[in-house]
């Protein structure tokens, strides 16, 4: 776990500015559709508990993951595309 942990905090340190920016709103979007209610209710007077927080934060670096491997897949998709077009050139082209 701890390898883990620093591996973490490695490339959280590498993060440009643009990128903390969007792991901070994905993290702010996810606390507010979770807990929309807790937040904004005035007749409500529960507040967020750390269990909430924790599980919101949770949730949304899942999601920060799964998009990031998303774009990954993209990514290789696309040079995927590109090596067929280049190894499948007609005749004509090549010549």
């Amino acid at each position: 776990m701890n390898k883990s942990y620093s591996e973490f905090a490695v490339l959280f340190s590498r993060l440009n500015p643009y990128e903390l920016n969007h792991l901070s709103e994905v993290l702010l979007c996810k606390l507010e559709s979770g807990f929309a209610t807790k937040l904004y209710s005035p007749h409500r007077k529960t507040a967020l508990s750390e269990k909430d927080i924790k599980s919101a934060l949770t949730d949304g670096m899942r999601d920060i993951s799964l998009e990031l491997h998303e774009r990954e897949i993209s990514e290789e998709h696309a040079k995927l595309n590109q090596a067929k077009a280049m190894m499948f050139v007609s005749p004509r082209v090549a010549a």
